[in-house]
């Protein structure tokens, strides 16, 4: 799946190298009104590399996964973004149950994420979705993913870095709500929908929008969270150059 892609190019351009761990959230540091995110990073020497040294004879590229983590209904999108040529691929857009408890939990992410953990590996980026501790259930799925998702990927291909962000980062950051209140009582979940597929249709990613309109209400709103990210991300990456967490 390739798509023409206008919008992450020029954040793009920037040296992602060594590796800095700042496990302290802050506030309004990068930008206003949005959590900084939390960032885990492991490597030794050096981190996000570039894509050429593993991979010579292919042209340069930028991979990145963005997930919308939960128990039953986590959706994981992974692109892969080359440089020179502008374009982008969808190389995996799924929705995966994990179970409903913790024992079934940690054996079924295993089962789930073991297809795509190559993908992963070369990623530089792994992007998941702040969880608030609403849920004893959640808030440990959450745990569990981010620590077996930097254990595999510790010192392996890329040498990824996994930033968890704030949920307004899909929504406030792009022009979106941050309560019912801001947008004429719409829902935050149905806004981030139909963003998502106005994105699809800015980058004629077709595959994108064609899973969107054929999925199940809830799974569309959690692919949906994805493509918001992804879209939010190329933008915000510039925005958190103050934090420390390159060489």
């Amino acid at each position: 799946m390739s798509s023409k892609n206008l919008h992450w190019k020029g954040g793009f351009k920037r040296r992602f190298n060594k590796k800095k761990v700042d496990d302290t959230p802050s506030h309004h540091n990068c930008v206003s009104g949005i959590r900084d995110p939390i960032i885990f990073s492991n490597h030794i020497n050096e981190n996000c590399i570039d894509s050429r040294r593993l991979f010579p004879k292919i042209p340069q590229f930028f991979q990145a996964a963005f997930i919308d983590p939960g128990r039953v209904s986590c959706a994981i999108r992974i692109v892969r973004y080359y440089v020179d040529k502008n374009i982008f691929e969808v190389l995996w857009f799924g929705i995966h149950n994990f179970g409903t408890d913790i024992p079934d939990i940690i054996v079924g992410m295993e089962r789930e994420i073991d297809p795509i953990k190559d993908m992963l590996r070369l990623c530089h980026h792994i992007v998941i979705e702040s969880q608030l501790m609403k849920s004893q259930v959640n808030y440990r799925t959450f745990q569990h993913m981010i620590s077996y998702i930097e254990g595999f990927v510790r010192n392996q291909g890329m040498k990824a870095v996994i930033f968890e962000v704030d949920i307004a980062l899909k929504t406030v950051f792009i022009g979106g709500p941050r309560c019912k209140s801001q947008n004429n009582n719409e829902e935050i979940k149905s806004w981030s929908r139909k963003k998502a597929r106005e994105i699809s249709l800015l980058r004629c990613d077709f595959v994108t929008l064609s899973i969107l309109e054929n999925s199940l209400k809830k799974q569309d709103e959690d692919y949906s969270d994805t493509v918001c990210y992804d879209f939010a991300w190329w933008f915000y990456i510039g925005k958190i150059e103050t934090l420390n967490w390159k060489k």
